[in-house]
């Protein structure tokens, strides 16, 4: 399915979040059940919005569309590698704080979970500003990767799309870890 087409709009990699929300709404309201459209017509439009929101899903989305195909097994771009130890020490902190803060039967116990909870909360913020820098800078090249083509920059892009799933994966498994730390699930 192009995700492009279903929502009517061009296909490029750089797409304005006000464009895209407004194709998507313009389409959901045409195809919406209620107003006697196709419930698959309507699931069609949900994921589409899903798809070309996310740039990592855009950015693999297109190249499946350009090339014929996406290669997801590769390498990841260094730059992703290399914050990937940190996430994962994080996350094992926010679960040994989150298992402190279960276990604890003193107050002096809860409390000390709770510093230790508000410490890592302040490094999940800035691990997740890195990250957000690494996504930037991979978004960054969308205008050069379209200009270029997909057959010229295939690889790169395939490249930068790889580490834009492993950032949105990763600031996914943050945000939720740092939800049920303080109190949330």
């Amino acid at each position: 399915m192009d995700h492009y087409a279903t929502l009517g709009i061009p296909r490029r990699l750089v797409v304005g979040e006000e464009e895209l929300r407004e194709a998507y709404e313009t389409r959901r309201r045409a195809v919406h059940p209620d107003a006697g459209g196709e419930a698959e017509a309507f699931r069609n439009v949900q994921e589409s919005f899903a798809v070309l929101q996310r740039p990592g899903r855009r950015l693999r989305h297109w190249l499946e569309l350009e090339t014929g195909g996406f290669e997801a097994r590769g390498e990841a771009p260094g730059v992703v590698m290399d914050v990937f130890p940190d996430v994962g020490a994080m996350l094992a902190r926010l679960g040994e704080t989150r298992r402190k803060k279960t276990e604890a039967r003193s107050a002096l116990a809860r409390s000390m979970a709770e510093r230790e909870g508000v410490a890592a909360l302040a490094g999940i913020e800035a691990l997740q500003e890195r990250l957000q820098g690494i996504r930037e800078g991979f978004i960054s090249r969308f205008v050069e990767f379209e200009a270029a083509g997909a057959e010229q920059c295939g690889t790169e892009a395939a490249a930068a799309a790889r580490g834009l799933a492993f950032i949105e994966k990763w600031d996914g498994e943050l945000r939720e870890a740092a939800f049920a730390l303080v109190g949330g699930g």
